[in-house]
């Protein structure tokens, strides 16, 4: 029982890391492969040390991985998987969330068709 809290707690610092907006996209900037800080920089629009601070994080959190090439640090993906599951995840509550927003828009058509 004991493993199975820590395997739990482990996963529930995992989804914290990716909490926040700029890591998830940083984790989908990944998703095609290994970059390097100043490329993700310009991809995300994104200052040196915001990007640093949240790799930083998903270091810490083990969800991604450096290597060091001279002057360049270049991260990857530590779980290939990841990305899948959380793209197909934000895949389905932008869905759910157009459906709740056309169901709220044809409820007040329907209301002021009534009116």
């Amino acid at each position: 029982m004991k493993d199975d809290l820590l395997c739990s707690e482990h996963f529930l610092e995992m989804l914290q890391a990716l909490g926040h907006l700029n890591r998830l996209r940083l984790v989908a900037c990944l998703r095609s492969g290994e970059m390097d800080v100043q490329s993700l920089q310009k991809k995300l629009s994104l200052g040196q040390s915001t990007v640093s601070q949240h790799l930083a994080i998903l270091r810490n959190r083990k969800l991604v991985s450096e290597r060091r090439a001279g002057r360049h640090v270049y991260y990857k993906l530590t779980l290939t998987n990841l990305t899948d599951w959380l793209l197909n995840g934000a895949t389905l509550t932008a869905a759910l969330e157009r459906e709740s927003v056309v169901k709220e828009i044809s409820a007040i058509a329907s209301d002021s068709v009534v009116a």
